[in-house]
């Protein structure tokens, strides 16, 4: 038995947690054991709680399974396979991997900290500082609880900022922090094409750690994906080796005083980088794998043409409630024409005319009215657009017909390619994890499984 490529795409954001897993082995517990993945044996009390750790979010991947169990199980080991594959290869074993890890770990470290000192100084402002600044900016602010709670606030922040500032400057001091210009500018000059790049050059030495120019590298990568980096610009390459000392000064700082809440975080880390390597591996073993021909997209275009609704725009303008008996009056007379441009148009633009609407798109009720008018002349409405207290109205002509027709090839192209990528990774999922099955080793306990109850939110009460 071979897990399904049915529910196997929406498994792979679940795989991300199980593979961050320590991934210690466990053997069978009696006939409990529910399948087993290489050396990894799940039992139905796991497998029941995992099922009630997901969200409603997550429990929509199964919504119309006509074996709800079945799915449910080929999916979660399938998870286990995702994991062992990534173990096997060696994706979790990288620099690029202890990166992302280490520097995603470290900012969120920093912000937790700096978090906890302003936290910390915004407590101790006292009532008398707040009513110093208060007395020393006049009445400009106001004595109100807002007003004071913003105070307070604001000089937390600046004995934040100063405690901070007096952290780093401390750390950098006693560490005998250096960094060594000649070893930043040359990295720098190799990103411009004028020097080589020496991987071993030591660019900053610090008690928090030691950059090479090829720890750098790696730095700058991980950098590149949140911003945009300048390396070969000299003084911003200077600029950035202070951020990269501070935020490992502040993470550092953090662990001495809160190791616990740091561990936390560092699973975290651990995750979102488990993650990047299973994103990884997807694409390389299913989305780089999947090709779309022309061929294909003209094939399906001709099988099944694509049928666009007719459409139609209006025009339409505001009628406030003091000028309905006008507008009726005119319309009556046939004289509505010679009163519009005196009302406000409710669509942008000189024309204030829509854009073409299908009639479920058509707003205020009036989709049936717009689309039985057959001339341009006759006006609908007013009804009431439900807002300022039923005092505004709206009233609208036709403007346009698109006739429905068959959408042009041109068109829904793209819409086809994503339909057929769309079916060829669901059945590349299903083929990888055959294969990850043949060469780990996976069974399912099929008498086990068959005495189950059908929904495995009731097998946490077994």
């Amino acid at each position: 038995m071979k897990p399904a490529g049915k529910a196997s795409v929406p498994f792979l954001a679940a795989a991300v947690a199980l593979a961050a897993a320590s991934g210690c082995d466990r053997t069978p517990v009696g006939s409990s054991w529910l399948f087993v993945v290489g050396s990894d044996t799940v039992t139905v009390e796991e497998a029941a709680a995992h099922w009630d750790s997901f969200s409603p979010q997550e429990l929509r991947m199964f919504e119309g399974s006509q074996d709800l169990k079945r799915d449910f199980v080929e999916s979660y080991s399938g998870m286990f396979l995702v994991r062992h594959e990534l173990l096997r290869r060696g994706f979790l074993d990288t620099p690029g991997f202890a990166m992302r890890r280490d520097g995603t770990a470290r900012i969120r470290m920093m912000n937790a900290l700096q978090d906890s000192v302003l936290a910390s100084c915004t407590r101790s402002v006292g009532d008398h500082e707040i009513a110093s600044f208060l007395a020393d900016s006049g009445d400009f602010f106001g004595l109100t609880d807002s007003s004071q709670r913003w105070v307070q606030v604001r000089i937390g922040q600046s004995y934040a900022f100063a405690e901070l500032d007096s952290l780093l400057k401390t750390i950098r001091e006693s560490s005998r922090t250096e960094f060594h210009q000649p070893a930043i500018a040359r990295f720098s000059a190799h990103f411009r094409g004028e020097a080589g790049l020496e991987p071993g050059d030591t660019l900053i030495t610090s008690s928090v750690g030691i950059w090479t120019a090829e720890r750098m590298l790696g730095e700058l990568e991980f950098e590149a994906s949140m911003h945009q980096v300048i390396p070969a610009d000299s003084n911003w390459m200077a600029y950035y080796s202070g951020v990269i000392l501070n935020r490992s000064i502040m993470a550092a700082e953090f662990v001495r005083r809160y190791p616990s809440e740091a561990d936390y975080l560092m699973g975290l880390a651990t995750a979102w980088a488990v993650e990047a390597a299973a994103e990884s591996l997807y694409r390389e073993c299913v989305l780089d794998r999947l090709v779309v021909t022309d061929a294909m997209i003209d094939s399906a275009y001709q099988a099944s043409p694509t049928p666009v609704d007719e459409k139609r725009s209006m025009a339409a303008f505001v009628v406030p409630r003091s000028r309905l008996e006008e507008f009726e009056a005119a319309r009556a007379a046939g004289t509505i024409e010679s009163i519009t441009p005196s009302f406000q148009n409710y669509y942008p633009g000189a024309t204030g005319v829509s854009y073409p609407m299908r009639r479920d798109q058509v707003p205020f009720g009036l989709g049936d009215s717009l689309f039985a008018l057959s001339d341009t002349v006759r006006w609908i409405g007013p009804v009431s657009a439900g807002m300022s207290g039923d005092s505004i109205f709206i009233a609208a002509r036709l403007a346009e017909v698109f006739p429905a027709r068959t959408a042009s090839r041109e068109e829904v192209a793209p819409v086809i390619a994503a339909e057929i990528r769309g079916r060829q990774a669901e059945a590349r999922v299903g083929e990888w994890l055959g294969e990850l099955a043949d060469s780990t080793g996976f069974a399912i306990n099929e008498p086990l499984l068959l005495s189950l109850p059908d929904d495995p939110g009731a097998w946490s009460d077994l």
